[in-house]
């Protein structure tokens, strides 16, 4: 008697890329053996890793005014790059323009708020 393989070992299977057209559907054998090659593919291309995230506090000074700045310079630097790429020069370079306006000031807020601290020592 000779040993029978199933279908549901990896040796058994055989995928041929060429068969599957774009009108036609994969089936689930199929399908599972496409993920399972392309992860190991990526496993070998991009290995895991670990990383260390740290949390460090914040400076008693960045408060919700601080926070609410950042925020706001954020959101108009990534309508300002959707701007560039989708919208008309005009809107573009409206969009540019109260980003910069925006980040600085936020930059003269940090600013201040920092020499204030420091001088905050001093009498």
């Amino acid at each position: 008697m000779g040993v029978t393989k199933h279908r549901t070992s990896p040796k058994y299977w055989s995928f041929d890329f060429a068969t599957v057209s774009p009108g036609r559907t994969m089936t689930l054998t199929a399908l599972l053996v496409f993920t399972t090659l392309s992860l190991r593919q990526f496993d070998r291309l991009i290995p895991k890793h670990s990383v260390t995230c740290r949390r460090r506090s914040s400076d008693p000074w960045f408060d919700q005014e601080c926070r609410e700045a950042k925020r706001r310079v954020h959101g108009l630097e990534r309508v300002s790059s959707r701007a560039s790429s989708v919208a008309t020069i005009s809107v573009t370079m409206a969009a540019a323009t109260a980003w910069t306006a925006e980040r600085c000031a936020y930059h003269d807020l940090l600013f201040w708020r920092t020499k204030i601290d420091a001088e905050r020592s001093v009498p």
